[in-house]
């Protein structure tokens, strides 16, 4: 709805609002089959995107948002910069890269450094 530009009432935000904080928002992998609500970014660009929301106006999900908060380059006025060891986390700033490390720090690695089992 978001992407499309709809127009959302106030109380249905909000109701949206609780239905997404009332999930636990898993860090890493998580399997399609397992998946019970969202993973950790996923919520935080959720969140976001209720904060930043106009009506009318569509957001984009799928430029990079930052893996902390879920701000885009439109909230912050810059893009999210990638991890400098992975390339594959976003941060709109040090403070939020500083407060996601102790759960990204377990799944930053470099491409070297994943191992593939190819079946």
């Amino acid at each position: 709805m978001m992407r499309a530009g709809a127009r959302i009432r106030q109380a249905d935000l909000d109701h949206l609002r609780e239905l997404a904080e009332g999930f636990s928002g898993r860090q890493g992998y998580v399997s399609p089959i397992a998946e019970d609500g969202f993973r950790h970014v996923g919520k935080a660009q959720f969140l976001a995107a209720l904060d930043h929301y106009e009506a009318g106006t569509p957001r984009d999900f799928g430029e990079p948002s930052c893996f902390q908060c879920g701000k885009i380059k439109a909230d912050i006025g810059q893009a999210p910069k990638k991890c400098g060891k992975c390339g594959r986390a976003w941060f709109c700033n040090v403070e939020c890269q500083k407060a996601a490390w102790k759960t990204h720090k377990p799944v930053c690695k470099t491409l070297e450094q994943c191992r593939f089992v190819n079946v």
